[in-house]
């Protein structure tokens, strides 16, 4: 089952707050007998095989522990993480949406007004302009062919007008 990042987290809180309050830590305390965390003890602990050589008893038991402890930490830093991307593309968005209607308004673009089907009066800046079909990259694009066109047509007039002498 593949989990959103809300639902990731949320899993994790879940579990620390059901579980013996962390850090866990552990150390051995006899053959059969490991220690985790708040004086919590376990014979034959849960994850630890039975049987399973002292050193890999022990590796499996820091593991336990350090999971405990990290994965709380780990589920905090993510939301932090996931709360800032989502301000990041929020401003993006925000950036895409001012770069498309400067362009587009440059251009000559229909208003958004005048396609009262598509969207309601309260949905879009009353001055807005339709670029759907537009990202910031292409509409830069067409704007800097537009560009390219007016200065070869410039070019060709003050040809002609060299030829003409000034005159019309």
């Amino acid at each position: 089952m593949t989990m959103t990042t809300e639902e990731l987290i949320a899993e994790i809180e879940r579990l620390d707050a059901a579980a013996t309050a962390g850090p866990w830590t552990y150390k051995e305390e006899g053959a059969d007998e490991f220690w985790f965390g708040n004086g919590y003890y376990l014979i034959e602990p849960f994850g630890i095989p039975v049987g399973a050589s002292k050193p890999e008893s022990e590796a499996d038991a820091e593991l336990i522990a350090s999971y405990r402890t990290l994965a709380v930490e780990a589920a905090r830093k993510l939301r932090e993480s996931d709360a800032k991307y989502k301000q990041l593309e929020q401003a993006v968005m925000a950036e895409s949406f001012e770069i498309l209607q400067t362009l587009g308004k440059a251009m000559g673009y229909s208003p958004l007004s005048e396609f009262p089907e598509i969207y309601g009066p309260d949905e879009v800046p009353l001055d807005a302009v339709m670029t759907w079909e537009h990202t910031p990259a292409s509409i830069a694009e067409a704007a800097a062919k537009k560009l390219r066109e007016a200065e070869r047509l410039l070019k060709a007039d003050e040809v002609s007008r060299a030829i003409l002498g000034g005159q019309e």
